[in-house]
């Protein structure tokens, strides 16, 4: 498809849900049960599983569109931006609230990687073999920016200063650390030499990005916080300070943060609270890097791996969207849920969606609502969601 990447996008990316890589190991439901028929989309909520049971919400919901093998996938105002094996940049177009489906078979894709990090200016990305690219648009070759980088880890980008800044995980010495990429070609390492980094996001400050790393262990999770300095010539990364110790973590837990006012971040870690207990920890960062003694939680009936969340700017406030079990069991159905942010906490949510497994999720900003899209059941979805109303008081899906 033509047209450059983020060219209408709403904004450049705040927040990880248009971040990226490739291939993490597969989930243990799809990788036990045989390969399904595509699924019928319904509006039933008790419909049979694996069709996707869309529920009474308040948000005005298009019809959900196959798109695609399961693949590493993000999405944008555009449309589904999908990245292939071979390191090209490709794109499922969006007209109004349809979508044209790729037509490739699901062998040139990961089948559950991490899309492509959007800014207006470009996509970027780590390929299945450990190169970070960037790609202006799709169908064009992509140039590669550096090498060493680690697949299976999520890119984060912005814009600042009229450079585009891109985070993203390289190894050294077979150690995983933070580095972030300037447009003029200049790389600088965020993590400390003593650490290493399972996860990045780079966010807006005022008057500097900042950079957000969780050093992610089997004991304890340090997150680490380190600002980044940035004029039209150099990158300054300043001290690391580590303002949250979480839980230990596995390898596909990832971090997502979302730019609230006044500087301040959300952050948020689906992950085990305890040895019993597992959910969505959530808390502000400010841009002095403090946050508070413990976490606001959600719980989930069920741990799950992975544990797709997103969060994006959208209709004027602020929501996140992610995936839970909707019952205390192994392999136990998941919905996909959306939660309005209120004064960095999550309030009332809604269910969008119902499948056997969510793989990843990501949300766009458009003129008049969102895209949408997630992989389930080895296949990419995308739907477009217009605006609820202002004063909706959406239902609980309890």
């Amino acid at each position: 498809g033509g047209g450059a990447v983020g060219s209408g996008d709403a904004r450049p990316s705040t927040s990880s849900s248009a971040s990226a890589s490739v291939a993490p190991a597969s989930s243990a439901v799809d990788a036990a049960e045989p390969p399904t028929p595509a699924p019928s989309v319904t509006a039933a909520p008790d419909a049979a599983l694996p069709s996707y049971a869309v529920g009474a919400t308040t948000w005005t919901l298009g019809e959900v569109h196959d798109l695609g093998p399961a693949g590493p996938t993000t999405a944008t105002r555009d449309g589904v931006l999908f990245v292939t094996l071979d390191g090209q940049l490709l794109r499922a177009s969006r007209h109004g609230k349809t979508f044209t489906p790729l037509e490739e078979t699901a062998e040139r894709f990961a089948k559950y990687g991490r899309g492509p990090a959007v800014t207006e200016r470009a996509a970027y990305w780590i390929s299945a073999d450990n190169r970070l690219l960037r790609g202006v648009r799709p169908g064009q070759e992509p140039t590669v920016i550096s090498g060493r980088a680690r697949s299976g880890t999520r890119v984060s980008a912005l814009t600042a200063q009229g450079r585009d800044l891109v985070a993203f995980i390289r190894d050294v010495d077979d150690d995983p650390r933070a580095f972030v990429w300037g447009e003029k070609d200049e790389i600088v390492q965020v993590s400390a030499d003593s650490s290493s980094a399972t996860s990045i996001d780079i966010v807006p400050g005022k008057p500097h990005p900042h950079v957000l790393v969780l050093e992610g262990r089997t004991g304890m999770s340090p997150l680490h916080y380190r600002e980044v300095r940035v004029t039209k010539r150099q990158l300054t990364v300043m001290p690391d300070e580590v303002i949250w110790v979480g839980p230990g973590s596995q390898p596909l837990t990832e971090l997502q943060t979302l730019s609230q006012p006044e500087g301040e971040t959300l952050a948020l870690l689906a992950t085990s609270r305890d040895v019993t207990h597992f959910g969505l920890a959530h808390f502000l960062v400010t841009n002095q890097g403090k946050t508070p003694d413990t976490p606001a939680w959600r719980s989930y009936p069920n741990g799950i791996d992975p544990a797709p969340v997103a969060a994006e700017h959208l209709c004027g406030r602020d929501y996140v969207v992610y995936a839970t079990p909707t019952e205390e069991r192994p392999r136990s159905p998941q919905e996909l849920r959306i939660a309005r942010v209120v004064s960095g906490d999550l309030a009332e949510e809604e269910v969008l969606a119902r499948s056997r497994a969510f793989n990843d999720v990501s949300l766009a900003a458009s003129e008049d609502g969102a895209v949408l899209s997630w992989t389930a059941d080895r296949r990419t979805w995308g739907v477009v969601l217009g605006c609820p109303p202002p004063a909706a008081k959406p239902t609980s899906p309890h």
